[in-house]
């Protein structure tokens, strides 16, 4: 065996182990921690209302939709993902935009108290959610990462290129005086001797 087949074969099993890392051990990390951090939104809700911080009580319409919603994302939170949600994106455009509406619909029959209820809500979900994608998706780290490259190199580029611009200056410039150097040291040699 050559030096080159063990490469190829250290290469794959440290290939095949990323991926079982990735697979057994970080997604289901991230599914937990979106977990945790979606039952810190509730424990945050339960704790709003009661310390009285809200006006609802345990027993609201408000209180309970949210709570019932929040439990159904700590129940599926490992059908979630970066590519099933641009999946959706793309083929559910209507049902989106129905869902929606129908959201708003529902919403506008509520009081600023419910509304604001939801809001704190809806925004510390959201972040958990984004987190989730951000750190679960291999597409999107890979995404990141071949732009990452790409602006590393464009880095580069554009730093050489600078250079370049500012030794080519530097060399005309001095090629430039070295030449007038040269000129009035031959022209001050014709002058001192046509003056002898």
């Amino acid at each position: 065996m050559n030096t080159l087949q063990i490469d190829i074969i250290v290469a794959a099993f440290g290939i095949a182990l990323l991926c079982l890392f990735w697979r057994f051990v970080w997604v289901p990390f991230t599914i937990q921690r979106l977990r945790q951090d979606i039952f810190d939104v509730r424990d945050e809700l339960f704790d709003k209302v009661a310390l009285g911080d809200s006006s609802h009580t345990f027993e609201s319409d408000v209180y309970r939709d949210v709570r019932a919603d929040l439990n159904r994302i700590i129940r599926c939170a490992d059908h979630m993902g970066f590519i099933r949600i641009i999946i959706v994106g793309i083929l559910a455009v209507d049902s989106q935009k129905d869902f929606i509406d129908k959201i708003n619909e529902e919403r506008s029959d509520l009081s600023e108290e419910d509304l604001k209820l939801i809001r704190f809500v809806d925004r510390k979900q959201e972040v958990a959610i984004k987190r989730f994608l951000l750190l679960s998706s291999p597409t999107l780290w890979l995404i990141l990462g071949v732009a990452s490259i790409f602006a590393i190199f464009y880095t580069i580029y554009v730093f050489i290129h600078r250079r370049v611009l500012t030794y080519r200056y530097f060399y005309r410039t001095w090629v430039f005086r070295n030449i007038l150097d040269n000129i009035e040291y031959q022209s001050g040699q014709l002058l001192l001797s046509g003056r002898a």
